[in-house]
């Protein structure tokens, strides 16, 4: 039978399950999180290079435009050049200085530079920029890294003998709006290896810098600027678990752990109940069971009952013939008596037997030897067996394998397979009239088996044998094997039914083996 769960069991249950819930909410949780967040850095970095690389190519347009103008006459316009650039500079803060000069001056020439716009501002360095810048192509705009926050965009106007050169400087920190940054990004403007701008969020996560950043890296679509965007994202733990939908998943999960072990110990309880009512109704079963058992064997045991009875009478009447002898015959008188006291502790034993059969009490576990049990019923049914003509054989373990088991309920099984037996035979040849109970220690486990020599049973009935309610026999109710089978498993026992190869049944009944020694434990009366 099916153990109750204890209650702390079902509470470690409960919360292991509560665990687990938990936590594949805020794996779950976590991961479309993190999604979303990488799918807004993706879609974040695609828009500001779309931006920068249009601000990039206007660049390239107004350098166009100011080659163009160099190109125009010879000296230059200065007039016009100056005017170009001064618009420039003016609409396009992020160009912050922009100058004519001529590749050819010797280092440290200030008639290098032709023009400066604005005046004021610091020349670039040609020491860096003239061989390079004489090595491009003419017409071709080349970015060069020669600034502290940003870089030239250079291109030669006229080829040589002349080498003039149109060098614009660009504030890379200019290319995206500080309110363009979104609050949570970490961002690098690269060109090559060396990094040109950082741009740092506004609020960092102190708590969360152990969690992995969400990052990726786009290059601006320009031939002449090769600038790279890094854009990280760094993650916080409350935007990986929402703290309001934590907390309501909390709540909700609290309410869901507490209801699920309110029903569970209800369901328990109703489960101990119907255990309770099941018991009862099987005590009461096996009860009615054994009631009616001996009234089919009442014959039977006053057959039993009156050999005793009939030797009483016998020996009184010739103990008080003996009394009334002139003298008295003390010594015939006192045997009479103990035959008498013989015969009433043999008719007592027998109404003994009898009583505790049919007794209604409640079960009661102890240790007991098999083999006692199994000669006890042999004396229950011997009257019944002697009428019918039945051979009753026991085959016997010489070490009497002990069990822990209610005597009774243990009597009641044999003794129902035993008289279903006596029937299957009952109708055989009078050398098949034979019944065998045998009992063994096999390892860790009692077994008793009993075998007849009847016709066996069909193989549509062994299906169905152990069924509540199912019988082949005509006056039958159907509930003798299967509450034989419920209180073999009330002993932690088994019980199966087969045909043997030579013909006949074979009921076998196998029960844990107790302990040995157990010398604290109450041995039961053989």
């Amino acid at each position: 039978m099916t153990k109750p769960t204890a209650p702390w069991r079902l509470s470690i249950l409960t919360v292991a399950i509560w665990l687990a819930v938990m936590a594949a909410f805020l794996a779950v949780s976590a991961k479309l999180a993190r999604d979303s967040a990488g799918a807004e850095v993706e879609a974040t970095a695609r828009g500001l290079t779309r931006m920068i690389a249009q601000r990039v190519a206007q660049h390239d347009a107004h350098l166009t435009a100011l080659v163009a103008l160099v190109q125009a006459a010879s000296p230059p316009p200065e007039a016009a050049i100056r005017q170009v650039g001064a618009s420039i500079l003016r609409f396009y803060p992020r160009i912050t200085q922009i100058d004519l000069v001529d590749l050819h001056a010797a280092p440290g020439d200030g008639d290098a530079r032709l023009l400066a716009m604005p005046r004021e501002a610091a020349p670039p360095d040609l020491t860096l920029l003239r061989s390079p810048v004489l090595a491009q192509p003419p017409g071709e705009a080349r970015a060069y890294v020669a600034a502290p926050g940003g870089y030239v965009l250079a291109k030669r106007a006229v080829p040589d003998p002349a080498a003039l050169a149109i060098l614009m400087r660009i504030d890379a920190s200019r290319l995206v709006d500080a309110e363009e940054w979104p609050g949570w990004a970490e961002a690098r403007l690269t060109i090559g290896e060396r990094v040109i701008f950082a741009h740092r969020m506004t609020t960092a996560p102190l708590a969360t810098e152990w969690l992995p950043r969400l990052k990726t890296e786009i290059a601006i679509d320009s031939a002449s600027q090769p600038l790279r965007l890094v854009l990280e994202r760094p993650q916080k733990l409350t935007e990986l678990v929402g703290g309001g939908t934590l907390l309501a998943m909390l709540g909700l999960s609290v309410i869901g752990v507490f209801g699920v072990q309110l029903a569970a110990q209800r369901a328990a309880a109703r489960a101990a109940e119907r255990r309770a009512r099941l018991s009862e109704h099987e005590a009461r079963l096996a009860h009615a069971s054994r009631v009616n058992a001996m009234g089919e064997l009442a014959s039977g045991l006053a057959h039993e009952l009156t050999q005793p009875l009939t030797a009483l009478l016998a020996q009184s009447q010739a103990g008080l013939r003996l009394a009334a002898a002139a003298p008295p015959d003390l010594a015939l008188i006192a045997a009479t008596m103990a035959s008498n006291v013989r015969e009433a502790k043999r008719a007592d034993a027998i109404l003994k037997r009898i009583r505790d059969y049919v007794s209604n009490t409640k079960p009661t576990r102890t240790r007991s030897g098999v083999n006692g049990i199994v000669k006890d019923v042999a004396d229950l049914v011997a009257a019944d067996l002697r009428v019918r003509n039945i051979t009753l054989v026991l085959a016997l373990a010489e070490d009497d394998p002990v069990v822990i088991v209610d005597r009774i309920e243990l009597e009641q099984v044999l003794h129902n397979l035993v008289r279903n037996a006596a029937d299957a035979v009952a109708d055989a040849a009078p050398e098949r009239r034979r019944i065998e109970v045998r009992t063994a220690s096999e390892g860790r486990e009692t077994v008793i088996t009993v075998t007849d020599d009847g016709p066996g049973i069909p193989p549509d009935v062994l299906a169905r044998l152990f069924e509540p309610f199912f019988t082949t026999k005509a006056e039958g109710m159907g509930l003798g094997l299967s509450l034989c089978e419920s209180l073999i498993g009330r002993m932690e026992g088994r019980i199966a039914a087969a045909n043997r190869p030579e013909g006949g049944a074979r009921f076998t009944i196998g029960l844990p083996a107790a302990p040995r020694p157990a010398a604290t434990l109450p041995e039961a009366a053989e």
